[in-house]
């Protein structure tokens, strides 16, 4: 089991944008309670006193590996690498302090919900290609 952030995104830059600096918020105002590093594993925390220093605007620019905070396709990618290392249920935090406007909040959900959830219906076989960043793959063109 592992618990972590979570912000499907319109595009990558949108979701850095409002994901990312919600969680930016959130783990900034957590920094000093003891178990933020089962949130946000790091190699930097062997102290706890050294948690506030790790975060800062850079971590949002190049979030870890891992790190569901992206386009359908990144949150996808990110979450099968959790699955390969042994996790079966990932608790996601949505929103902080109501840092992310609901609408947003819904948009992010309903993204999450009708583009990431089937990648992980076990009742369907996985698929072997990716759709293109951004969303769902637009029709072919006519000739």
């Amino acid at each position: 089991n592992a618990a972590s952030w979570l912000y499907c995104g319109e595009d990558p830059y949108e979701a850095k944008a409002v994901g990312g600096t919600a969680a930016f918020q959130c783990f900034q105002s957590a920094a000093h309670l003891l178990g933020l590093g089962g949130i946000y594993p790091s190699h930097a925390y062997t102290a706890q006193a050294n948690a506030t220093a790790l975060l800062s605007q850079a971590e949002i620019q190049s979030l870890r590996e891992g790190f569901p905070v992206g386009t359908p396709e990144q949150i996808v990618e990110n979450l099968r690498y959790w699955e390969e290392v042994g996790v079966e249920r990932v608790v996601c935090m949505i929103n902080f302090d109501q840092q992310i406007p609901q609408k947003k909040v819904l948009a992010s959900l309903e993204r999450f919900a009708k583009y990431v959830m089937p990648e992980f219906d076990e009742s369907k076989p996985r698929k072997t290609a990716t759709p293109s960043k951004g969303g769902p793959e637009a029709p072919p063109m006519a000739t």
